[in-house]
């Protein structure tokens, strides 16, 4: 039996524009930013969903790996427990055979073993996964454990596209069977 090619995802945008309900900086003490870091957790976890949406092409994508076997999984380092929740409140979390969340492991993103840990919990292998990702985080931890990296445009970062390193660049979910399939074929 051939090994089944594995599909990392990162979540905040990548997979979810979250951004509206993410918003929100302030600089202030550290007890002041620990309690409003537990403040806007608690806020964000009632709120989760109330302005979140699909990237587009998400669901269409997700439903072709699925009918491909192509295991999937989620490393991001947003909490495990709301990154959860979103993904079941946004009614995409099915589709995903593991979600390593930031508090998951000792280490999280860009740590290569946050995606290797949840590449070998799902069974795959690293030679046969890729990771989808919107930042230098994530593509750090793509490359250093040396799997492939398509980065996904607009994302949650400062960096222009060309200051991060991918191995494909899609605007969005669209069309992105095609390069997959390029991947499974190898």
């Amino acid at each position: 039996m051939s090994q089944k090619f594995t599909i990392l995802f990162d979540l905040d945008g990548t997979l979810v524009n979250t951004a509206p309900e993410l918003q929100g900086k302030a600089k202030k003490t550290d007890d002041v930013i620990d309690q409003m870091t537990k403040d806007f957790i608690d806020y964000y976890s009632k709120n989760i969903v109330a302005e979140s949406t699909l990237k587009k092409g998400v669901l269409d994508f997700l439903n072709w790996c699925k009918k491909k076997s192509i295991q999937m999984g989620v490393c991001t380092n947003k909490q495990e427990r709301l990154s959860i929740d979103l993904l079941k409140k946004i009614k995409i979390y099915d589709y995903f055979d593991y979600v390593a969340g930031g508090d998951t492991f000792d280490y999280n993103k860009p740590d290569p073993r946050h995606l290797t840990s949840t590449i070998e919990i799902i069974g795959g292998d690293n030679k046969k996964s890729l990771m989808i990702g919107d930042s230098e985080t994530d593509s750090n931890s793509a490359k250093a454990a040396h799997i492939p990296f398509i980065l996904i445009e607009d994302g949650y970062t400062e960096k222009k596209n060309n200051e991060i390193h991918h191995d494909y660049l899609a605007k969005d979910f669209t069309n992105l069977e095609k390069i997959i399939t390029k991947y499974i074929n190898d």
